[in-house]
């Protein structure tokens, strides 16, 4: 059974709501000044052990060369083994996501700080010389070892916007690593906004190939999103 990383991370996000006790008994007759509500003891427990198991697919599932997060893996922990379909694919979504659980792990202790920040300048420093790029955007899916885009996927408006999310995490959890800051400003200051808009003065396109140019279908992000 696989475990893709968008369904790990919107699966913790629906847990961490849940866990709050407004959530569970609201109503629309509540007060405008409710009483503040916290977390038992248990809960706390449930949360925490759920967050430790969900930071372990990041810390697993990352190649520690480049920095780049594997887009699934099985349920057991094993690499995908299909290899004409997702052995070793990485995508930059999941990438952004796990700069961003690399800060968490670190503040929670969940692992040394001084792993943290070398887990994230790999990352970092693959993004702003090694990956492959167009206009500052990133290719969807990469081979996780190499960079190489993969599927001949799309530059992709939202999931560089995702990735860039991550990369200006890590920017301000690493406050004082100059090297990170500089890394990742110069990651995001490439970003090409205009150029993914494509003439346009209210939306991005959804992405871009060298084959077939830029993508209208499959949605837009508007620019005021």
């Amino acid at each position: 059974m696989f475990l893709g990383v968008n369904r790990l991370v919107g699966c913790c996000a629906v847990l961490c709501c849940l866990g709050t006790d407004p959530l569970l008994r609201g109503t629309d007759r509540e007060s405008p000044n409710p009483a503040p509500q916290t977390l038992s003891k248990i809960d706390k427990d449930l949360l925490d052990d759920i967050s430790r198991r969900s930071f372990r697919y990041f810390l697993e599932q990352t190649d520690p060369r480049t920095g780049l997060v594997f887009d699934r893996a099985l349920t057991n922990g094993k690499p995908v083994e299909d290899r004409l379909s997702h052995r070793r694919v990485a995508s930059i979504a999941a990438t952004g996501f796990g700069l961003t659980a690399f800060c968490i792990a670190a503040d929670h202790r969940w692992i040394g700080r001084e792993m943290a920040r070398e887990r994230v300048l790999a990352a970092l420093r693959f993004f702003a010389s090694g990956a492959a790029q167009e206009h500052g955007w990133f290719y969807h899916f990469m081979d996780g070892a190499t960079g190489a885009r993969v599927w001949h996927s799309e530059v992709s408006s939202i999931d560089t916007a995702w990735l860039l999310a991550g990369i200006l995490s890590v920017r301000a959890c690493f406050q004082g690593e100059q090297e990170i800051a500089d890394l990742a400003t110069a990651i995001y200051n490439r970003v090409d906004f205009p150029w993914m808009m494509e003439g346009s003065q209210i939306s991005f396109a959804h992405g871009w190939t060298p084959e077939k140019g830029f993508l209208r279908t499959g949605g837009i992000l508007t620019a005021n999103s």
